[in-house]
């Protein structure tokens, strides 16, 4: 008959109902012999789950299929690219060969120098190097449908060094309201984001040094598990973009926080606040400047009547956010075969196509209640 195989990790060894004739071993423990009857015996790291040699700081991205993955969106910008300056738009939302040629050259390079990384480097200067590789080609396709929509924010093409910066930096620069340029780093912005930058250091290598000794069983699904895979993922965010924010500043521009930190999730007063105004700001802002804000432009309501006009505004309330979550669902459908083992597709899409759901009936009942409505498109 089969026999009982063996789930290992660390030193905690859990038993398993028989399912076949395999002994599996996780953690340091792997390839050493466990109990078994017979059959096959297969040793797998803890780190199977984030796909890399060893667990180290920094994501973890496959090699099998890295390339033609991120090849996909670089290819569908290029015929976008292409298909807007075939037609020769005359309307002033038509972008500018030298920003697109700019552009182009910018995403070429950042995704030219992340396809041929060391994916599988077990140094943590090759997982940093996967990290902020996937994390600057990501902000620069975001910013090249910035320049495809005309939604590029203001003064950031006042000069050819500010726009430069703009599609060179690895994170978003913060524009200053007031002159409507990018924002100057001062130096106590500069210390803050260091010591940052440290703490998220501090923090990723005591969660991976407590998960790999602890005997943590990552599919377990107990709440203990949930917690500290969130502040696993949270931190990982964190460290990333924290490492791309010193990168800005060291450029001399102020970059755009990516949370609003501490605590986004508890002080949100409403999912869409959550979304719009507390979690992933500088994703969220580059998702709406295209999708969103777009819509809203003048330009598209001209020999409108009232009504029209009315009922437009009425549609794009729906559109624009949907817009948003499907383009977002979309983005992380690209993601996760890159930088998880197991990804399963549509699963990104549908999560994000619920929250829109839930912002949706949260703004229905909230008016049916006769509240107020958090508003989460900028203006």
């Amino acid at each position: 008959g089969a026999s009982r195989h063996t789930i290992k990790m660390g030193n905690v060894v859990k038993p398993s109902p028989a399912v076949s004739q395999c002994s599996i071993g996780y953690g340091r423990a792997a390839g050493v012999a466990s109990e078994s009857t017979g059959g096959c015996k297969i040793a797998v790291d803890a780190s199977y789950i984030w796909g890399g040699p060893a667990l180290q700081p920094g994501l973890q991205l496959q090699e099998v299929g890295i390339a033609s993955v991120a090849l996909i969106p670089l290819t569908i910008l290029c015929i976008v690219i292409c298909y807007q300056l075939a037609k020769k738009r005359t309307m002033k939302a038509a972008p500018r060969q030298t920003e697109l040629a700019v552009g182009v050259m910018a995403l070429v390079l950042i995704l030219a120098g992340h396809l041929v990384l060391p994916y599988s480097s077990s140094t943590p200067l090759g997982h940093y190097a996967t990290t902020f590789g996937s994390g600057a080609a990501t902000m620069a396709a975001f910013k090249m449908m910035d320049i495809i929509r005309d939604s590029v924010p203001a003064g950031c093409t006042e000069s050819f060094r500010g726009y430069l910066a703009y599609m060179f930096c690895p994170a978003e620069p913060a524009f200053d309201a007031t002159t409507k340029r990018l924002a100057k780093v001062t130096a106590s912005a500069a210390l803050t984001q260091l010591v940052h930058f440290v703490y998220t250091i501090l923090v990723m290598g005591l969660l991976l040094d407590f998960g790999y000794d602890s005997g943590y069983q990552p599919f377990e699904g107990s709440f203990f598990n949930h917690a500290y895979v969130g502040l696993l993922i949270f931190n990982m965010v964190e460290h990333g973009f924290s490492l791309g924010a010193l990168i800005t500043m060291l450029m001399g521009y102020q970059p755009t926080p990516i949370m609003d930190i501490p605590a986004p999730a508890f002080k949100a007063r409403s999912i869409r606040e959550f979304w719009g105004k507390r979690y992933n700001l500088a994703i969220s802002r580059m998702l709406r400047r295209p999708w969103m804000d777009t819509l809203f432009r003048q330009e598209y309501e001209e020999g409108l009547t009232k009504e029209q006009k009315a009922a437009r505004q009425q549609r794009i309330r729906i559109l624009g956010p949907f817009s948003v979550f499907l383009a977002s669902g979309v983005i992380h459908e690209l993601m996760h075969p890159v930088c998880l083992k197991r990804a399963y597709p549509g699963e990104a899409t549908i999560f994000f196509m619920l929250q829109f759901a839930l912002c949706v009936v949260e703004t229905k009942v909230l008016k049916l209640m006769g509240g107020a409505v958090v508003p989460t498109h900028e203006g």
